[in-house]
């Protein structure tokens, strides 16, 4: 049979295989490749468990040296920005990774809302100019002045009626008196303060006080200065009776200085908020600078504002930790009677002015022309509204550098966070529609109980970059934070039954 099948040529059969076989050898086959795939496949899920087994560790261990640096900064060890820098350096594969990738840079966008918002201004202002009027600069100079005469034909009138001292009342149109009112109105609710004339504030109103005391102590050119850096130092008077989270935080005022920013101070009240910013004034003073385009050799003029209750307290402790400083008092109980003008006049050359946050209102005009080199803002939650005209009003400040003092900068809403950053860095947070829209909305809504799991991460990551943002220029430490610091007795606590009748 095979005979017939086979062709005449061919000499010998190597192999025959029936069909069972062949199958059976390619199953065979197949089932090894199998094998193999499934062993190769199990090899890459263990390394892929050890991988994530490894960066889960190395995130911990990022989150755990991100919070024990916080914890520095809140126990007055380093400054938030040696923080960020430790940060960045450990951050910084992780930070490359992140710039590839489609998360919002709340910094970066709300630059661009300021940019564009600023944008729109001038083509507003432009576009309101008509064409057939001259809008020069010096005829918006002439009416300034013109406010200014007579702003100070009000306070020589007011002047020479004291000099006359007569019992006769005074008589007011009431017309001013009705301008006077609106425009001295504030949204604060702050009352004005009255001192009487035992507490009155002793400030240097009088330039024969403030003479007499220099003369009485001499100018410590060759005092024991302690060096902070190769360019900024403070006297060894000063620094040996501060606390160590004290001079953490006149370190940070330098940092911020030198970038030419500025800074929220959020410590808990009782702290020395107001000693450690005298610390740091004298410290500039001292080291003798030049800043401002070379317009200020030292400390320049500087502005407080504060509630009327608490301008004799810095009047006190400027006396009491620099007395060198010229310190004045715009305020109807400050030792000033002359023309306001006149007096920030004087103190360009170098001095300290405090006044109101009435008194900023009431003085808007001559106080926003000015030049300032420092403007500090003592509990600065008042402007936590940005729609009041005290807020409005002190943002218009002409100044490089910008200080905010609150014992409690975080209150109600993200709204007035973003008031407060208004003031100390213009634009940080960009308009505040964009941030209303990009920050405060999702995370509001990521708090909701009904948030979905998408609004919730939402909130968390906006919150988190929010937070890296802010926290540079924000110095917030608690009593209990920085209780190590400081050696005061422990707190006796009595109770005392009383009977009420």
């Amino acid at each position: 049979m095979l005979d017939d099948v086979l062709p005449d040529n061919l000499q010998e059969i190597v192999s025959m295989k029936t069909e069972d076989s062949i199958l059976q050898e390619v199953s065979e086959h197949i089932k090894r490749a199998t094998r193999l795939n499934n062993q190769l496949v199990s090899g890459i899920q263990e390394n892929n468990i050890e991988l994530n087994a490894k960066e889960d560790g190395e995130i911990d261990d990022e989150e755990d040296h991100k919070a024990k640096l916080q914890k520095q900064v809140e126990t007055g060890e380093i400054t938030p920005f040696e923080a960020v820098s430790k940060q960045s350096i450990l951050e910084h594969k992780e930070r490359s990774t992140n710039k590839d990738s489609q998360l919002l840079d709340l910094e970066k966008y709300f630059k661009q809302q300021a940019i564009l918002a600023e944008q729109k201004k001038k083509f507003k202002k432009v576009s309101k100019i008509p064409c057939n009027k001259d809008h020069s600069v010096p005829a918006k100079k002439a009416k300034l002045s013109n406010i200014d005469t007579r702003t100070n034909k009000k306070y020589q009138k007011s002047k020479s009626d004291e000099n006359n001292k007569d019992n006769t009342p005074q008589i007011i149109d009431e017309a001013t008196c009705s301008n006077i009112t609106n425009e001295t109105i504030d949204n604060s609710s702050e009352s004005e303060y009255i001192p009487s004339d035992n507490d009155s504030a002793r400030d240097d109103g009088d330039s024969q006080i403030f003479k007499q005391r220099i003369e009485t102590k001499s100018y410590p050119k060759d005092e024991a200065m302690h060096k902070i850096d190769d360019l900024f130092k403070v006297p060894q008077c000063i620094w040996e009776n501060l606390y160590r989270y004290q001079r953490v935080a006149v370190k940070w005022l330098w940092e911020l200085h030198s970038r030419k920013l500025g800074g929220l101070m959020g410590d808990e009240m009782g702290l020395g908020k107001t000693v450690q910013v005298i610390a740091f004034l004298a410290g500039v003073d001292c080291s003798e600078l030049l800043s401002h385009n070379g317009r200020y050799r030292g400390l320049g003029p500087t502005i407080v504002v504060c509630p009327a209750t608490l301008m004799e307290q810095w009047v006190k402790h400027f006396h009491d930790w620099w007395p060198f400083f010229r310190v004045v008092v715009l305020h109807h109980s400050g030792g000033y009677n002359g023309d306001p003008e006149s007096l920030i006049e004087s103190l360009q050359t170098g001095g300290i002015l405090v006044t109101s946050y009435n008194g900023v209102l009431r003085h808007k005009d001559l106080l926003v022309s000015s030049q300032w080199h420092y403007v500090i803002l003592d509990e600065g939650h008042k402007i936590r509204n940005p729609q009041v005209k005290v807020s409005r009003a002190v943002k218009q400040f002409s100044t490089p550098h910008r200080l905010l003092l609150s014992g409690s900068p975080m209150q109600n809403s993200l709204k007035e966070l973003w008031s407060l950053f208004d003031f100390i860095l213009p634009g940080k947070l960009g308009t505040l529609p964009a941030f209303l829209e990009h920050c405060a909305t999702p995370i509001t809504r990521g708090g909701y109980a009904n948030a979905t799991p998408l609004q919730e991460a939402t909130a968390l990551q906006v919150a988190t970059m929010l937070k890296d943002t802010i926290t540079p220029y924000m110095l917030r430490r608690t009593k209990n934070d920085v209780k190590h610091h400081l050696t005061l007795p422990e707190k006796n606590e009595q109770v005392v039954p009383l009977l009420l009748k």
